[in-house]
């Protein structure tokens, strides 16, 4: 089972992604969000389903310096981290996840 965890600044950030074992999904999201509160059961499932996958969680509004990194224009967004070609802004479907 991959795990979700949150992060609130870029220390924070880098540790997650030294420490993951395989592949990192960082989530933006935006409390009150009806689109990103959508995104929460698919990215629970990945995580459970995916040992190797952790979903690092980022409130843009307490962590709105990494939002501006990862060039965050909405919520949700959602990346692979490492590849900004696999940026994946909006709500994203558990489909779109098996596709890949």
């Amino acid at each position: 089972m991959g795990k979700i965890i949150s992060v609130a600044n870029e220390v924070e950030l880098a540790a997650a992604l030294k420490d993951a074992a395989g592949a990192v999904v960082l989530d933006f999201y935006a409390t009150g969000c009806e689109a990103c509160e959508a995104d929460e059961g698919d990215l629970k499932k990945l995580a459970k389903s995916c040992a190797d996958v952790t979903v690092v969680k980022i409130d843009v509004d307490a962590a709105s310096v990494l939002a501006d990194k990862w060039g965050v224009q909405g919520t949700p967004s959602l990346f692979v981290a490492g590849s900004a070609a696999e940026a994946r802004p909006g709500a994203a479907k558990e489909v779109d996840w098996a596709s890949d």
